[in-house]
């Protein structure tokens, strides 16, 4: 062990030991789900999570997380020292019920066991709510869902602002659509207009800090809904990040 840890510390002054990274490692962990791991070439998690700010040790929230796909990968970025608090919807599993999906989150933590993750569903997002101040909070490509569900967003963007630390961040992802059309697809091909969203998340108090590009896709014409097999998965998405301001 103490000759180990000798070559370790000599491999480190060299500059030979390869930097921890939290995000790269998460991403690349074998133990993850397959059917998580075929989603990254048209999500680019590294590149949202880095924008998060997430860090070993951080308390996190996702909202809507129904598949667990960013649970997953949070659960290993934050590791044993962090929790991620996953939060389901419950008009959405409503919703879900009606198609026998039933509810998607516990399913994938049968399969994929996280024993820092804390499951639960709020009847409404609006009156979501956890135990502890939160470094960070994603609803990722749900957004819209809780426009056609009801929701009051206002409150549930005020919920977030209010659990987050100061510089804390708010990271929403979700399938775009035509300038000007705002809320007025979700209901029928489940799209969201990103000015639209990034306004109602303001209201709240928040500030915004990056406004990436980096899942855009010109070549969708904001026609087709989101499953639809000929642009599923190559969807046209925005990706905001939010901060809480610290003064």
């Amino acid at each position: 062990m103490k000759a180990n840890f000798l070559l370790l510390l000599m491999l480190m002054a060299s500059g030979s030991a390869q930097a921890f990274d939290p995000v790269e490692d998460a991403v690349d962990d074998p133990t993850r789900l397959e059917r998580h791991r075929e989603r990254d070439m048209s999500r680019n998690p590294a590149q949202v999570l880095r924008l998060s700010g997430v860090q070993p040790g951080d308390t996190v929230l996702d909202v809507a997380p129904f598949g667990g796909y960013y649970t997953a990968l949070l659960s290993r970025v934050v590791g044993d020292a962090g929790q991620v608090y996953a939060v389901d919807s419950g008009l959405a599993i409503d919703a879900l019920q009606q198609f026998n999906l039933g509810a998607l989150t516990p399913t994938f933590m049968a399969d994929d066991q996280r024993k820092n993750v804390t499951y639960s569903v709020a009847k409404r997002l609006n009156g979501i709510s956890v135990p502890h101040r939160l470094d960070a909070a994603f609803l990722i490509l749900n957004y819209h869902d809780t426009v056609w569900l009801g929701e009051d967003r206002l409150k549930m963007n005020q919920a977030i602002f209010n659990m987050l630390k100061p510089g804390g961040r708010y990271v929403v992802v979700d399938h775009n659509t035509s300038a000007g059309v705002g809320a007025s697809h979700v209901n029928t091909i489940h799209r969201i207009e990103g000015g639209f969203v990034r306004d109602e998340v303001l209201r709240a108090g928040f500030q915004l800090v990056s406004e990436a590009d980096f899942l855009a896709n010109p070549q969708d014409g904001h026609d087709k809904h989101i499953v639809d097999p000929s642009i599923r998965g190559r969807t046209d998405r925005f990706v905001l990040v939010f901060e809480k301001p610290s003064d």
